[in-house]
C-alpha cells in the first residue's frame, strides 16, 4: 500500500493528519487546538530526514516541538512521548480530547 493509500484510508475514517515537520508553516505543539481537531492520525517523521515531500503534502496539518540548546531535533522516542504528552494534558480519561479511553492500547 502506498502513502497516498493509506492517508486516504486513514482520512475516510475521519482522521487529520498531524505530521510533525520542520517547515515554516508547521505550528508549535503547544499552540495546535487538539479540541476542535475531532480524531488525528499522528505522524512522526524519521530521525534523519523527517516526514517525506509526500506526506508533508497529503497531512491537513505539520507542527514542531520547540527545544533549546544545540540539537536541531529530538530523536523519535523522545518527540514522540513530548507529543503524547501535550494530547494527554489535553485529555480528561472520559473520551474528551485527542486521546480516548482505548487509543492506546
Amino acid at each position: 500500500m502506498s502513502t497516498a493509500d493509506a492517508v486516504a484510508q486513514i482520512k475516510a475514517q475521519g482522521y487529520q493528519i498531524w505530521a510533525t515537520d520542520l517547515n515554516p508553516d508547521s505550528v508549535d505543539v503547544r499552540e495546535l487546538d487538539w479540541d476542535a481537531a475531532g480524531p488525528v492520525c499522528v505522524v512522526m517523521g524519521n530521525e534523519e530526514r523527517g516526514i517525506s515531500e509526500e506526506m508533508r503534502g497529503l497531512a491537513d496539518k505539520t507542527f514542531t516541538l520547540p527545544m533549546c540548546g544545540f540539537a536541531e531535533s529530538f530523536n523519535l522516542s523522545v518527540a514522540t512521548s513530548i507529543t503524547l504528552a501535550h494530547m494527554s494534558s489535553k485529555s480528561d480519561g472520559e473520551g474528551n480530547g485527542p486521546l480516548r479511553p482505548g487509543d492506546l492500547d
